[in-house]
């Protein structure tokens, strides 16, 4: 499966539904701008974070997994990400990574395309791969029943793929196709416009899905290459979901791994930090409105004060009309259509980027008022009717994303990818219960300084309504 991941939340990760389903660039802007990814339920769950076990597992062949145990299910969830991702693309071959990860259940072993489709629905198996910014992720979902055959094929894709020249050729032109439809689209010029100027020079400034002219470079040499310099051990992050002991993950893990080289043969992606603006970057376009994009870093999830950053967004841009860029921007001075900021980036860069809808005759009003909300914020700090109000939504929203073995391989395969420890989960509740005003003013003063902020808006030409 390809995609591309613009942001993603606290806990924020991209799924799949139907067996190897590939799905539209565009839909995966939508999906991964996200806080959730809510799908069909795949085992159900208690909606209770807090009662998860997560325990970390080392296979006898040294492979480490968190294992969530569901004591009754048939059904087994196994989701996990080689780190590395689009920014390892050579340079003019941007999309090799998103265009390998979509191959790899195209064909396998002596299967082509078409047969390994037919055993993997003979098996009852979901297998989906995706390439974002950060990595290469793939999820298994199967019925213990089929345990064998469902594993079986997984290792097959991803230690024999085929990389067929047809489907090769179908894959990328369903690429063009996609890229071609959201050329035009405002969201997608603005957030690929920020990238650029924030991130120049690194990979992040580069596209995930490529242009016409590098994906029309990349041969399946490029594809077998990547595969071979990407996966390995030592890259690779997993999470299962299942009624099985510690021991019996162990033995899989070694079934499916084992044989993918320890180390991995590009350097890995270093830390990025964005880096700021003097002045609004403006792009023009036929368009009837006004879009700000708004970026800068913000306190990583590694950090002690993360907690105290979680309220201070809610805070700041949540969905709610008490937000203070929504209540500022569209309640009080009818600036702004939508208004919102959230926790965003990959997993070696931490933001925080929002978005303004406007009309196009009051942009510098409308920007004019953002950085006022973030100067009040970093001056005065919040009230303490906001922390409580924050923290309440926080603890209670948190456990609807644990309902399903899906929803709950995927977010803990977030939460590891972005550096938390396996019992996040349990002390979560406990450590946002313990933020006070004090702690959210604290990480406002660090990280809302103008001279950290970048902004680039996407709006109509020069005297265009």
């Amino acid at each position: 499966m390809s995609g591309r991941v613009d942001g993603t939340s606290e806990v924020g990760i991209v799924s799949s539904g139907a067996a190897v389903q590939v799905i539209s660039t565009r839909r995966w802007v939508r999906i991964a701008l996200a806080l959730l990814v809510l799908l069909a339920s795949f085992g159900a769950f208690p909606r209770n974070s807090n009662a998860l076990d997560v325990e970390e597992v080392t296979s006898p062949g040294g492979i480490r997994a968190w294992l969530a145990r569901a004591p009754g299910s048939p059904l087994m969830a196994l989701h996990f990400a080689f780190m590395g991702g689009s920014t390892q693309d050579p340079v003019g071959k941007e999309g090799v990574a998103v265009l390998m990860a979509s191959l790899l259940a195209e064909g396998a072993g002596s299967l082509d395309g078409a047969a390994f489709h037919a055993a993997v629905g003979r098996a009852g198996l979901r297998i989906d791969f995706l390439a974002s910014r950060d990595a290469v992720l793939g999820t298994a979902e199967f019925h213990r029943r089929d345990e064998t055959t469902a594993l079986s094929l997984l290792r097959l894709a991803l230690l024999e793929p085929r990389f067929d020249e047809a489907a090769i050729d179908r894959v990328r032109n369903r690429m063009l196709a996609e890229n071609a439809e959201v050329a035009g689209n405002q969201r997608a010029i603005a957030h690929r416009r920020w990238h650029e100027h924030a991130f120049a020079g690194s990979g992040y400034a580069r596209l995930a899905e490529g242009s016409d002219e590098s994906l029309a470079r990349i041969g399946r040499d490029d594809l077998v290459q990547y595969r071979r310099q990407l996966l390995s051990l030592s890259a690779l992050r997993v999470v299962a979901v299942g009624d099985l002991t510690a021991s019996e993950l162990g033995a899989l893990l070694d079934g499916v791994f084992a044989s993918i080289p320890v180390e991995i043969a590009m350097a890995p992606p270093r830390t990025v930090t964005p880096r700021p603006s003097s002045e609004v970057i403006t792009v023009m376009g036929n368009f009837p409105q006004s879009r700000a994009v708004i970026g800068l870093p913000f306190s990583p999830p590694q950090d002690p004060a993360f907690p105290a950053a979680l309220v201070m967004q809610r805070i700041l841009g949540g969905d709610q009309l008490e937000a203070r860029l929504l209540a500022e921007l569209r309640v009080k001075r009818r600036l702004a259509y939508s208004a919102s900021i959230d926790l965003a980036g990959d997993s070696y860069s931490s933001l925080l980027k929002g978005e303004v809808v406007m009309a196009p005759d009051r942009t510098d009003e409308a920007i004019t008022a953002i950085l006022s909300v973030f100067a009040g914020m970093a001056d005065f700090g919040p009230t303490a009717d906001e922390v409580e109000n924050a923290k309440s939504y926080l603890i209670g929203s948190f456990p609807l994303s644990f309902d399903s073995s899906r929803q709950i391989a995927a977010n803990l395969l977030a939460l590891r990818m972005a550096g938390h420890g396996p019992d996040y989960v349990t002390r979560r509740a406990e450590s946002l219960a313990a933020v006070t005003p004090e702690a959210v003013h604290r990480v406002a003063r660090q990280w809302l300084k103008p001279a950290f902020i970048s902004i680039v808006v996407v709006g109509p030409q020069a005297g265009a309504r």
